[in-house]
């Protein structure tokens, strides 16, 4: 091999025979939709066409290096797939594999990238490549982002992150098919859409009368609208103006088919943003763009439910400690941001006498200044204080506080706020003087 053309390995990875892994079960009669119910939030219940089998994702793994071949298939077995593997091939990457890979992976040894012809998913997606490379300039990158690379990793290959990669393409297959919303006029070209969907595993319904969308909206709950943007009865503009209006739809990607001399900007609406396609648009094109929305907005729904359920264990965190403990947060110089109830009644003073306060008013005089400067050193290090503190109340009597104090924490590891998290021990202090002061050992001589 010459030393101009690059030496690389093909890993690929295969979906089932419709391009879709098919993992999601048998669904059951949709219920009744009520009026209140965000209608990209519900999942679809309606009745599948035929029933689905579980079928794990097969892993095709080329390569001539035993040792990472063999880390590769042990950890992707570990996570569940089916594995495959074959040593390299001579010349090149051809090879036969049943049925449409759903990744490829390629391992670059030399200048360039190699250049195979792009391919696409089931429904209308270019296959994503992943290309790992010795190189991390930037014209190994550019040659490499000229024949379809969507990551560029470079060695030595991190398995976590290579996984981590592995495992987001292979979920963006769809587990249940896209639900998708056509209105046009013309009912040709909604019937060559419509089966040009169906054919990439959609499921689509259409509708020559927009009068009749936001009904269809309501029962049909899509993931995708796409409109025709000039029609006799009413505008593109203002049916998805009257959709976006309703709560339940304010999120629904839409998508509007245009006119090629058309110029006017897409109306501007509340919600996520719309995208336009020319009225002719091949079905290719248009499957593409309705996958990729909807695929947005399914991944930003998890992380929208996966921020509530955050928020709702936060809250249920925050009482538990508000019950039990003397809770007060303050920034990296110690001025106090955040007290509870308890704390200010442990303390004496109100809430809006301490914020923006310094610790420094709650000090006692009981600790000396290196016991001070050691909490402090052990903080800036990131490290979690355990102790007791002696504190001042508002009326000059004194308080102890058994506490522990964690740093909140930058990406880079630098202390950004302190956590103090304290029962109050006063009483139990009290006990353990009285007790030191009776025993015989304790009286003067």
């Amino acid at each position: 091999m010459s030393a101009s053309r690059p030496r690389f390995k093909l890993w690929t990875i295969i979906a089932d025979k419709g391009g879709r892994h098919q993992d999601g079960p048998t669904r059951r009669a949709e219920p009744t939709p009520q009026s209140e119910t965000n209608a990209l939030d519900t999942e679809d219940t309606r009745p599948a066409s035929a029933p689905q089998t579980c079928q794990p994702p097969l892993i095709l793994l080329v390569e001539d290096d035993p040792t990472l071949v063999h880390a590769l298939a042990e950890r992707m077995q570990r996570d569940g797939h089916a594995v495959r593997v074959h040593p390299a091939l001579p010349g090149g990457p051809a090879t036969a594999v049943d049925g449409p890979a759903a990744l490829e992976i390629y391992e670059v040894t030399g200048p360039g990238a190699p250049a195979l012809p792009l391919s696409l998913t089931a429904d209308g997606l270019l296959v994503p490549r992943i290309y790992i490379s010795a190189r991390d300039d930037m014209d190994a990158r550019l040659a490499a982002q000229r024949v379809g690379a969507t990551r560029y990793l470079t060695q030595p290959v991190d398995l976590d992150r290579l996984m981590l990669q592995i495992d987001t393409y292979l979920l963006r297959t769809p587990e249940r098919p896209y639900r998708v919303l056509l209105v046009a006029d013309d009912a040709s070209a909604l019937a060559g859409y419509a089966a040009a969907l169906e054919a990439r595993g959609m499921r689509v319904e259409t509708l020559t009368d927009p009068y009749a969308t936001h009904a269809a909206a309501v029962r049909l709950r899509p993931e995708c609208l796409v409109l025709q943007r000039d029609m006799a009865a009413c505008s593109g503009d203002e049916l998805a103006g009257v959709l976006r209006a309703d709560a339940r739809f304010q999120e629904l990607p839409i998508v509007f088919l245009m006119r090629a001399d058309d110029t006017r900007p897409l109306p501007l609406l509340d919600g996520v943003g719309e995208t336009c396609l020319p009225e002719r648009a091949a079905p290719d094109a248009l499957a593409a763009t309705i996958a990729l929305r909807v695929r947005r907005a399914r991944s930003q729904r998890r992380l929208n439910e996966d921020l509530r359920a955050a928020l709702r264990e936060s809250r249920v965190l925050r009482l538990a400690l508000d019950v039990h403990n003397l809770v007060c947060i303050t920034d990296t110089s110690g001025v106090i941001a955040y007290v509870n109830d308890a704390f200010c009644r442990a303390s004496g003073y109100k809430r809006r006498e301490l914020l923006g306060q310094g610790f420094g008013l709650l000090k006692s005089g009981v600790h000396s200044a290196e016991f001070y400067a050691g909490v402090w050193q052990a903080l800036r290090q990131g490290e979690v204080w355990r102790g007791e503190f002696c504190n001042r109340r508002k009326d000059g009597s004194l308080y102890w506080v058994d506490t522990s104090i964690v740093p909140y924490q930058d990406d880079a590891g630098r202390p950004t706020r302190y956590l103090g998290v304290g029962t109050d021990v006063s009483r139990l202090k009290a006990l353990e003087q009285a007790f030191t002061s009776t025993r015989p050992d304790s009286r003067p001589g």
